[in-house]
């Protein structure tokens, strides 16, 4: 299954991204298929993602106190679409997800009937919409680990 790296400094410190790098690469054998990362600044409320290391080592990223790391395990859809991290078309949630839904075919189906579309075939794709469609109480819906 798939790795995710996850650090938050309360107290507003930077993220140390060659640590961000490093615990990220020691999941490889979790996700060899793909990495990603999340930068998160709380206080301003912005999200950075990102797709490739290199790029994250070239930013200079004093004011994000928040970020994960992922590596991917691609099983349901093995097209980029399903990289993670995972936003919304507008950026405004976010996910990284580690799991299995099991009737993510049947809530795909009622999303898509209530107007929402999907540019990968992943159950991760899925649980975002859920979330956004129903909050909280999506998690009623969910068959799934």
């Amino acid at each position: 299954m798939c790795g995710i790296y996850g650090i938050w400094h309360r107290n507003q410190r930077a993220v140390d991204v060659t640590q961000l790098r490093i615990a990220t690469h020691c999941l490889i054998h979790r996700g060899p298929d793909d990495e990603g990362y999340l930068l998160i600044d709380p206080v301003r409320a912005t999200v950075v993602p990102l797709t490739d290391d290199e790029i994250l080592r070239t930013l200079y990223l004093d004011s994000y106190s928040l970020a994960f790391g992922f590596r991917r395990l691609a099983i349901l859809d093995l097209s980029p679409s399903g990289h993670q991290p995972m936003g919304t078309h507008d950026g405004y949630y976010w996910i990284v997800f580690n799991g299995e839904i099991y009737n993510y075919r049947e809530l795909r189906s009622e999303l898509q009937l209530l107007g929402h579309t999907f540019k990968s075939n992943t159950d991760t794709e899925v649980l975002l919409h859920t979330y956004v469609q129903w909050g909280e109480a999506c998690l009623e819906r969910l068959n799934g680990m």
